[in-house]
């Protein structure tokens, strides 16, 4: 846990957002082990969203149901059938944040559902990084930018 707490951290001292600068206990070898994890999640993210790989299929018409469409009842479906059939780390994560919010159609604000959701989103992006090993040791990467900080505490 104290890993992605430090990466966490660290991301936002070194994505420029105004949370200050880097603290003076972190050397060298810790900043450039989050720079490579960071670079790893941004590689990871462009991989889940792109839209010729086949297994982003649902999951890229499931987001355009919702934000495109405003079609929550078939953006719903798509992310159910995402995560069933595909095992969308992204997936998850999307589906997660309507339990969280609770603002959405059918999902009702349930922050026990939404943690669950987004425990499955890491155990799928691991499963994800084992079979696909080109970013590292990293399985968590597939999920660090889009999972809330809820599933953390």
């Amino acid at each position: 846990m104290a890993g992605l707490e430090e990466l966490f951290m660290l991301l936002g001292g070194l994505g420029g957002s105004g949370r200050g600068p880097l603290p003076p206990s972190l050397d060298r070898e810790k900043i450039d082990r989050a720079t490579a994890k960071a670079t790893a999640c941004d590689d990871a993210k462009e991989e889940l969203m792109d839209d010729s790989n086949p297994k982003n299929r649902l999951l890229l018409a499931a987001t355009d149901a919702e934000y495109k469409e405003r079609n929550f009842k078939k953006a719903r479906m798509l992310y159910e059938q995402a995560i069933n059939e595909d095992d969308h780390p992204l997936a998850y994560c999307n589906y997660a944040l309507w339990y969280q919010q609770g603002t959405r159609p059918g999902c009702p604000k349930d922050l026990r559902k939404a943690r669950e959701l987004y425990e499955k989103a890491a155990e799928a992006g691991k499963r994800r990084a084992r079979e696909d090993t080109k970013y590292g040791s990293y399985g968590w990467a597939y999920l660090l930018p889009y999972c809330h900080p809820i599933c953390w505490v």
